[in-house]
């Protein structure tokens, strides 16, 4: 198993998010994420840094939530932590 495989099981595993919601959270299709998965092709650098950003977001959420209860709005509440994480970011570079 590649490391982004790794990546994306331990994200599915640890929040419970279906492989179509996580295609939409990282702004690309799930037969990318398929691919990246099984290693055809390589993630985009801006890809990879939202698949880290995820990763890590989900890590501190489970440390809050149980993945049953994190789910639900889940996708939601991710899609603008993500946002918040890439806003937070982009301003550090400034």
């Amino acid at each position: 198993m590649n490391a982004i495989a790794a990546r994306l099981d331990a994200i599915t595993r640890r929040s419970k998010i279906k492989k179509r919601e996580v295609a939409e959270l990282l702004r690309t299709t799930p037969e990318t994420v398929s691919r990246w998965r099984m290693g055809r092709v390589d993630p985009r650098p801006s890809h990879r840094d939202h698949l880290l950003q995820l990763d890590w977001l989900i890590s501190e959420l489970s440390e809050l939530y149980d993945p049953g209860e994190a789910h639900t709005g889940c996708s939601h509440r991710i899609s603008f932590c993500t946002d918040s994480v890439q806003l937070i970011s982009l301003r550090r570079e400034d």
